[in-house]
């Protein structure tokens, strides 16, 4: 955000333009990833945790 002395506001230092379909479909599809990700990371954390149990019980 830049002060522009002209109008006494603040404004954007880069000019925004709107976000297409296209920008909303790869932004969804990044949290889709994150979210299987993270699922990804807690199943094997399960998996390893009922080795260790199944290994030194």
């Amino acid at each position: 955000m830049e002060f522009n002395l002209g109008l006494e506001k603040f404004e954007p230092a880069l000019p925004l333009r709107k976000a297409t379909k296209r920008d909303k479909i790869k932004l969804i599809l990044k949290e889709i990833i994150i979210l299987i990700a993270f699922l990804l990371l807690i199943l094997i954390q399960f998996i390893i945790l009922g080795y260790l149990l199944n290994k030194y019980s």
